[in-house]
């Protein structure tokens, strides 16, 4: 894989880990310079759109191309986040 595939494939792990640290941990955005009200339209659609759509193509480049340990980590951090929202809503 050359370093596009690479960067490409890890920019929305990297960005699931901050909404692991963020949402599941607790811990606050600001601590990275993040203002949450400064997101405005864009940050909202990358979150509600943007985080969905980079989830699935995602997890359908790396079983297409035999990605395992890609995929693995895409379905721990991006699956484990649909998991985890979802048992927090309904328990």
């Amino acid at each position: 894989m050359n370093v596009l595939k690479k960067s490409l494939l890890l920019i929305p792990l990297i960005w699931y880990a901050l909404i692991w640290i963020g949402v599941v941990f607790g811990i606050s955005s600001r601590t990275y310079g993040i203002e949450p009200q400064d997101a405005g339209l864009l940050g909202f659609l990358w979150f509600f759109v943007g985080t969905p759509l980079t989830f699935v193509t995602g997890v359908f480049y790396s079983l297409k191309n035999k990605y395992w340990w890609w995929l693995i980590a895409y379905l721990i951090l991006g699956g484990g986040l649909i998991i985890a929202a979802y048992y927090a809503r309904f328990s």
